[in-house]
């Protein structure tokens, strides 16, 4: 809880779920009774936190420690460090290449585009595109060009399978941890219309050939989610495409099978505090506001709690 007038906390709220770890060692004794040394370390979270006036919008930048409150079960958490600092970014684009989403799917890499202006220099990009499963086209790089190359070759490309996002969620993750400054913030950033299909053995027949043969749950993607510290945003828009699958869905005696289901993206921003939203004329973008009011710029406030924290405290 954010206890500062005329301030709401918006954009990226970033929650490190790592569990406060002990561990004891026994070193080998050099003499009969000799007494064992024991060695406990633990853990602290991290949450990334910004602020901004309710009325205007702009960031505030002034505030300390004793101007929040961070509470799990209702149990008030010790702030154990703050500080406002420019910590660097390790951005993954992911882009929805199924059917629905292709008359929109140019749309979606302007706001990649955007996002991706407004980035420090020591930020990492990496693109990946998916549907019954992830592919990687750029890894992480600091080389602006390579991954605006990356963003346009993916608003080309398409793909007749199904989305499977528990195994998209999965996998996506496995490629966010893999970047390597140990001070960074991972953003998974989805480009979609928001809908995704059941995964069961009659669509990884029919529209998951590709996908892998044992695909993950959704149980086995959020513990993934969770343990890793990523936090997952979205710009989302809805092609006449995506509308009409839908209502098609609604109706079909077939609907139990392919499914066509939305809100599991927006579930996966919700657990880890990110922002999630449409990028059409109607709806403004969570993400496109962070970036106005400086989140991907980096001016981010830092508080490290002692122990394990709620994976969102607002």
């Amino acid at each position: 809880m954010v206890k500062t007038a005329g301030a709401i906390l918006a954009g990226l709220l970033w929650v490190a779920p790592v569990w406060a770890q002990e561990k004891a060692e026994t070193p080998a004794q050099s003499g009969q009774g000799a007494a064992p040394v024991i060695r406990v370390s633990s853990e602290l979270v991290v949450l990334d936190v910004l602020v901004e006036n309710k009325k205007t919008g702009a960031p505030i930048s002034n505030l300390e420690a004793k101007d929040f409150a961070v509470t799990e079960d209702g149990e008030q958490q010790r702030i154990a460090y703050f500080s406002h600092d420019q910590l660097p970014l390790s951005v993954v684009f992911l882009f929805d290449l199924t059917e629905t989403v292709q008359p929109i799917l140019k749309p979606l890499a302007e706001g990649a585009f955007e996002i991706l202006g407004h980035l420090k220099p020591q930020d990492q990009v990496a693109n990946m595109v998916f549907s019954s499963h992830t592919e990687l086209l750029q890894d992480f790089t600091t080389d602006r060009q390579l991954a605006a190359a990356a963003v346009k070759k993916a608003s080309e490309m398409s793909s007749g399978q199904g989305t499977f996002i528990h195994e998209d969620m999965y996998e996506a993750v496995e490629q966010a941890v893999k970047s390597t400054p140990p001070e960074t913030r991972r953003v998974l950033v989805w480009l979609t219309d928001g809908t995704a299909n059941l995964e069961n053995s009659f669509t990884q027949k029919t529209i998951g050939q590709e996908a892998p043969a044992r695909l993950h749950t959704k149980e086995e993607s959020t513990t993934k989610l969770m343990q890793s510290g990523v936090v997952v945003a979205a710009l989302i828009d809805r092609s006449a495409a995506t509308d009409a699958f839908i209502a098609a869905a609604d109706v079909s005696p077939l609907a139990f099978v392919i499914g066509a289901r939305t809100g599991d993206i927006n579930r996966y921003a919700d657990i880890t505090g990110g922002p999630a939203g449409g990028v059409n004329r109607r709806i403004e973008s969570p993400i496109h506001a962070g970036v106005r009011a400086g989140w991907f710029e980096g001016g981010r406030n830092i508080l490290q709690i002692a122990g394990y924290a709620c994976a969102r405290c607002v």
